[in-house]
Order: C-alpha cells, then structure tokens, then sequence
C-alpha cells in the first residue's frame, strides 16, 4: 500500500557508500509544503521523482462524484513517481497529510544513471516490484477483510514501518493522519472507523490519545490478521 524506498542490494560498504552518494547527487533541491498541498499530480507530463524526507504524505485516486481511495502512505525516507521515469507521467496523485519536506529529482541526471548503471536500474525494478508486492497484500485486505481485519493490519503495518526508521517509542507511534483519511485508506465510513476504533480499545488492544497510538497488545492484534506476511519494509532513500 506504499511506494516503496529504493531497496539497497547486499554489496560491499564502500561500493554501498559510492551508490548512495551517487543517488545523493541526483538531488537538485528540496520544498517545503503545508499540510494539503498536492506533490504529484495525476498524468503529469515528464519524470517526477521526489523522495519525502520529513513529514507523512498519501498517494491516492479520486472519482468523479468527489469520492477518495487513499492507496498508500508515504513516510519519511520514501521515494515517490518512480513510474514517471517509465510512463507518461505518474499514475495517481501524492498529497502530504503533515507539513513535509522533499527533495526534487534532476530527470535527465535520473535518466543518465539509469542508462549507464546496471545496479541502479536494479534499485528502480526492485522498487517497483516491492510497490506491487505490498499493493497486492493491501488489496487482498481489502477485498476479502473485514473492517476490523484491515484496521488492524494497517495499524501493524505503519508500526513497523515506522519502527524501522526510529520513529516509535515502545509500542507506540504518533498518527499523522486524518480520521477521514485513515477511513478513506481503510474504505470505510467515518462513523464505522470510530466504532472498529472503539471496539479495539474496549478489548485491550490498543490506546489512543489524540494523535498517539499504542499497541497494548501487538500479538493480539496480529491475531485479527488473516492476510500472512512482513509487515515492516526496507527504508534506503533515493
């Protein structure tokens, strides 16, 4: 449910070190947004490569009646419209949900390493491939979960994915989202989210002050997920 960040491959640290700094170089400047600002928009012309260094973002499909599916999260370290290098234009549009900060991609200096660097045309495709792994499990949650299913297996998945990048404390994590926009990535009514909310807080499960978020009881959350896999994912920026 994630644009993926660019997985590292198992090299030697000094070959590692020459790969991130060329990937650092690509970098031609970073932006600083407020909360709702739009990152990528829906069939932009041309590469759009960004990678979110602070602050959380989503990516998301609208529809013509003003409905909203929220597809993934973005956080910190993600890298974002990798599929421009390849398509014309992104397929979705990003929104940040915080105050964020990314850095903007230099196309053609992408598009150059990408023609003459074997390992980091591998980065790329396994970054993809990882993107399409976990969309695939998110839909599967989707489709055949219920709501108290996907619910809890959302709440694992950003605890794991923010585990890896230090940002938990114990068991607990800081929400940055919207209760609609939680609901609107779980496909539920706002009024549904609230009553699954409630019930797992009622069976010990978790605590919710404001925006944090603990896991009382992790292993019993998992027990509520039908859907087998890892949850947490690498976390390599572009």
């Amino acid at each position: 449910m994630n644009e993926c960040s660019l997985a590292g491959l198992v090299i030697d640290r000094a070959t590692e070190q020459a790969h991130r700094a060329a990937i650092q170089a690509l970098r031609s400047g970073e932006r600083r947004v407020p909360r709702n600002s739009q990152l990528l928009r829906l069939n932009e012309p041309g590469p759009r490569l960004r990678t979110l260094i602070t602050g959380w973002a989503f990516r998301c499909r609208t529809f013509s009646d003003g409905r909203r599916q929220i597809i993934g999260v973005l956080l910190p370290g993600d890298t974002f419209g990798i599929e421009s290098l390849f398509c014309d234009g992104a397929d979705c549009l990003v929104w940040s949900a915080t105050i964020v900060t990314y850095a903007v991609m230099d196309p053609e200096a992408t598009m150059q390493l990408f023609d003459a660097e074997p390992w980091f045309r591998r980065r790329l495709m396994r970054a993809l491939a990882d993107d399409k792994a976990e969309s695939e499990r998110w839909m599967a949650q989707l489709g055949q979960c219920d709501a108290e299913e996907r619910t809890a297996a959302l709440l694992l998945l950003l605890y794991e994915r923010l585990r890896a990048r230090n940002m938990t404390s114990h068991n607990t994590f800081r929400l940055e989202l919207t209760q609609q926009e939680l609901a609107d990535l779980l496909g539920l009514h706002l009024i549904h989210l609230n009553r699954i909310l409630s019930r797992l807080r009622a069976r010990g499960l978790i605590m919710m002050q404001g925006q944090e978020v603990t896991l009382l009881d992790a292993d019993g959350l998992a027990d509520l997920v039908p859907v087998p896999g890892q949850f947490a994912r690498a976390n390599d920026p572009l």
